[in-house]
């Protein structure tokens, strides 16, 4: 029997890991939730899994949510000529 020893080619680590996230990352995965139904999910132990950084700030400003909000002109009844 000939045996080989095989090297990796690449190298690997294990490193610890925080599987917390921002809120605003939760606020994001959540269709854009706000913070209060965020907090009540997180608080109340709602959501298996939902782990948030205690450091992170609740969200204050979301591009998306303003964008959404915003009011659009009606469109006329009629085209002008």
């Amino acid at each position: 029997m000939q045996a080989k020893a095989a090297m990796p080619s690449e190298e690997h680590a294990n490193i610890a890991h925080d599987d917390s996230d921002s809120w605003e990352s939760w606020h994001r995965r959540y269709g854009h939730l706000g913070f209060t139904g965020l907090e009540k999910l997180y608080k109340e132990n709602l959501v298996e899994g939902l782990t948030v950084d205690e450091n992170s700030m609740p969200l204050t400003q979301c591009e998306a949510c303003i964008q959404a909000k915003q009011a659009h002109c009606a469109y006329p009844k009629e085209a002008e000529d």
